[in-house]
């Protein structure tokens, strides 16, 4: 059964907070932030109108992280480093194909969005914080789930159960600003490692951008692991560890797992080991006819290499994620454009070639050069009437303007589009 804290001098678990905001829901969504703070003033006594502000506005913000986000308790901080719905989801849903059913402890638990889904699958769940506010709203939002979960007070680095299962999420933002740092977070990165060695199976959620350099791995070695990058619609979402039982058989395999927040699109995911390809000369990204842009999970976890040996494609430059081709590719997880015509990033040149094809106004997507996409959109711009699609990309001569018109949407192949008006966004 979930414990609800003893009650404290905090505004926000004040009954008349809630009671002020779902009676006034839909008038005070349809406000600003200060026509809500006047319209709060005139129901809650003024102490609380400031924590009833807050949580109107971060509920209004909560939709990709919580199902029911208009009975959510929030606090800034904790909805800054919520799991994603879809992705929380997807993690219950591999510890359920893992174990079958678990007993686990969020050691970390925040406002409980990871506990919400593995309780949702049913798992059975201890879920824990350090701090009392952060887990007043967890134990609020797992009220609907007491027959799974129960949320306990307590310090990660000394955990409160025997669950033979853990997740831990280490507070990135522990001395105030963001890092990456592993001796920055809160366990450290060494202290999760032990933390996870303590149990039969552990996910530990990291930074998407988080380096597994050699003393990471130093820290890792004998203990089985499964790296995982997540990437929903696109969007790089988390890296995290899967270790002991939880490796599973992809022990020693970089995984992507490329999700979407809509539909019922299904899952993908591709393993593999990060393989060499040898990229185009110069000349040869020039004459190619396909250009192809991984999942972002792809390319964080190193599997471009295994995408380009499959696809036949090979990268445009030296560690650039761009792969090139003759062929459209069929697989999931990139979107690709059929290559127009190509230029060195010289802009005459590149004005040379816009004009060949009548483009004016362009839009820009880079990688590997030190310019930002709008300061090339300006520099190469045409004076054609057609708006043009550009990539520009570091090749082993130096760097490259592709002129492109798309083939994907999405994940899907679809045919030639065109180019499409000029428009004043650019």
């Amino acid at each position: 059964m979930t414990q609800t804290p003893r009650r404290n001098a905090h505004e926000l678990f004040d009954e008349r907070v809630e009671q002020a905001l779902v009676e006034h829901a839909k008038e005070l969504a349809s406000l600003g932030s200060l026509a809500r703070v006047e319209r709060l003033k005139r129901v809650l006594p003024r102490e609380l109108v400031a924590a009833a502000a807050e949580l109107a506005e971060l509920r209004m913000r909560a939709g990709r992280k919580f199902a029911r986000p208009e009975r959510a308790w929030l606090t800034r901080k904790g909805l800054e480093q919520a799991t994603a719905l879809s992705v929380a989801r997807d993690r219950a849903s591999q510890v359920r194909e893992l174990g079958g059913s678990l007993e686990v402890h969020d050691l970390t638990c925040g406002l409980g969005a990871d506990a919400l889904a593995l309780a949702a699958a049913g798992c059975s769940v201890v879920a824990s914080d350090v701090d009392a506010v952060t887990l007043g709203c967890a134990a609020r939002n797992l009220a609907d789930h007491v027959e799974h979960a129960i949320a306990v007070r307590g310090d990660a680095l000394a955990p409160c159960s025997r669950a033979a299962f853990r997740v831990l999420d280490p507070d990135r933002r522990a001395s105030g600003e963001r890092s990456r740092a592993a001796d920055r977070m809160a366990p450290t990165f060494e202290q999760a490692i032990e933390l996870a060695r303590a149990a039969r199976g552990a996910c530990i959620k990291l930074a998407p951008g988080f380096e597994l350099g050699p003393r990471e791995w130093d820290t890792l070695a004998d203990l089985p692991v499964r790296p995982s990058w997540t990437s929903l619609d696109g969007e790089l979402m988390e890296l995290a560890l899967w270790t002991g039982a939880w490796a599973g058989d992809g022990d020693g395999l970089r995984e992507a797992r490329m999700l979407v927040s809509k539909g019922e699109a299904p899952v993908r995911v591709r393993r593999g080991g990060m393989r060499a390809v040898t990229p185009w000369t110069d000349e040869e990204a020039g004459r190619q006819t396909v250009l192809v842009e991984p999942d972002a999970a792809l390319i964080r976890a190193g599997l471009i290499g295994d995408l380009a040996l499959e696809l036949d494609l090979r990268p445009v430059g030296p560690d650039i994620a761009y792969l090139a081709g003759a062929t459209p590719p069929t697989a999931a997880g990139v979107r690709a454009w059929r290559i127009v015509d190509s230029a060195p990033a010289d802009p005459r040149r590149v004005r040379e070639m816009l004009a060949h094809h009548d483009v004016g106004a362009v839009h820009v997507r880079k990688r590997g050069h030190p310019d930002t996409g709008e300061v090339l959109a300006r520099r190469f711009a045409g004076r054609g009437k057609k708006r043009g699609h550009l990539a520009v990309a570091r090749t082993a001569g130096g760097h490259r303007v592709f002129l492109l018109e798309a083939m994907t949407e999405g994940n899907s192949v679809v045919g030639d589009e065109g180019f499409e008006p000029p428009t004043s966004s650019v």
